[in-house]
């Protein structure tokens, strides 16, 4: 039996034991019509079974050629169906990893934009460390464990209280409704997170070694009233340290023009600047 049902942009439904889902289109619906019908007046299991692998072709659905279709910059290997960035007509020597690909083939069954994932793999590809792991073997999986991070997803805690609370649903649907990636991906193909940091609030006297205060508070000389904080004005002159490691493990640095050129040049003590976006103060 052929079951054929229109919800959204989608035909979807069953023939035989077999579920489908496709892109509709009129001329597609119609042909598949047509086919349930005379699938419902044969007389013959045979006729019946040749309906059935007639419909069947009309459910099949060629993603490799849809993506290189609406993407001129994703090359797909057809015997090995791995995906590679291409441009005026180079293709790279790096497939791109399971995850990025889920995550594209994801967008395009969602109608969505999956440029930012193709420059953020362009991006990906200028990475220095990504060649000298490459030649070390393990460029894959250097690969594949960071698009897996990238795929992370986790639920919303204030926005599930909200949906909850505020608009009734059930806490099932509001974790649903409320799950999403955890790093996010901006227009250019760029990371957009959070560091999570713990503020260093204190310092120790050069002379004594005794703990003090690292910021103080300024005061009205007539009044008594708190003028100021004392802390700086701008975050980059202030001093965190990871939330989750402490002072413990290896510095944070970076090379470059804003960078250290060194290890050494940096405690385990670190001023986070620029070079983090979005520091978040926990």
């Amino acid at each position: 039996m052929i079951t054929i049902n229109v919800i959204e942009d989608k035909i979807c439904g069953n023939y035989g034991e077999h579920p489908f889902t496709v892109e509709y289109s009129k001329e597609l619906y119609d042909q598949m019509q047509e086919l349930a019908q005379q699938a419902n007046s044969v007389t013959t299991m045979e006729n019946y079974n040749e309906l059935i692998k007639a419909f069947e072709t009309l459910t099949i659905v060629d993603y490799t050629k849809t993506i290189e279709t609406k993407c001129p910059y994703v090359h797909v290997n057809k015997g090995t169906g791995e995906f590679f960035l291409k441009h005026e007509g180079v293709v790279s020597s790096i497939p791109m990893p399971q995850a990025l690909v889920d995550r594209i083939f994801d967008s395009l069954d969602k109608e969505l934009d999956f440029m930012p994932l193709v420059k953020m793999w362009t991006r990906w590809l200028r990475n220095p460390i990504l060649w000298r792991k490459m030649k070390q073997g393990h460029g894959e999986d250097f690969c594949n464990r960071f698009f897996n991070f990238v795929n992370m997803q986790y639920v919303h805690p204030k926005h599930k209280e909200d949906l909850m609370e505020n608009h009734g649903l059930s806490e099932d649907a509001a974790n649903k409704r409320a799950t999403m990636y955890q790093m996010k991906i901006t227009h250019e193909g760029l990371l957009n997170g959070y560091k999570v940091s713990r503020e260093v609030l204190h310092k120790f006297n050069s002379e004594t070694g005794e703990q003090e205060d690292r910021y103080k508070r300024t005061f009205n000389v007539d009044t008594g009233e708190i003028e100021g904080d004392g802390l700086p004005e701008h975050v980059e002159d202030r001093l965190f340290e990871p939330a989750v490691m402490g002072s413990s493990g290896d510095a944070f640095f970076c090379e470059g023009p804003n960078g250290y050129a060194s290890h050494n040049i940096l405690s385990k003590w670190v001023v986070l600047t620029d070079l983090l976006i979005g520091a978040r103060l926990t």
